[in-house]
């Protein structure tokens, strides 16, 4: 005996065609690009104003610790961020110099007063 069908789910099927339809083109179509913005010198300002002041050295006899490290993870977001930054605008050179300086000095040379000295010379560039 063949199912007796109601009305109301003939009306449904073109409206549910129209959803699938709009749904398969959102995930097909290509996204918009987006403009380049010269943002990253304001973030890595930002980033560099949550590192303390001195920058905190490593306890006596250890080579590292808990702020120690934070604060270098923070310090190499804020480099690269302003690394980026001065790709698409060149005035943010400086304080990408100067972070890549203290980076360099703190992490390589483990020579916190001369990290120290770059960092303030980057303050003063933001």
């Amino acid at each position: 005996m063949p199912v007796k069908r109601s009305g109301r789910g003939r009306r449904l099927a073109p409206a549910f065609a129209v959803l699938a339809a709009a749904a398969l083109a959102a995930c097909t179509s290509t996204p918009t690009p987006q403009p380049t913005t010269a943002g990253g010198a304001e973030t890595a300002c930002s980033v560099l104003g949550r590192i303390p002041d001195p920058f905190p050295a490593a306890p006596t006899g250890q080579a590292t610790s808990p702020a120690y490290d934070i604060n270098l993870h923070r310090l190499d977001a804020a480099r690269m961020t302003a690394r980026d930054g001065a790709r698409t605008d060149p005035a943010g050179g400086p304080l990408a110099d100067a972070l890549e300086a203290a980076y360099r000095s703190l992490v390589e040379d483990a020579d916190v007063p001369e990290g120290q000295k770059h960092l303030t010379e980057a303050r003063r560039s933001c």
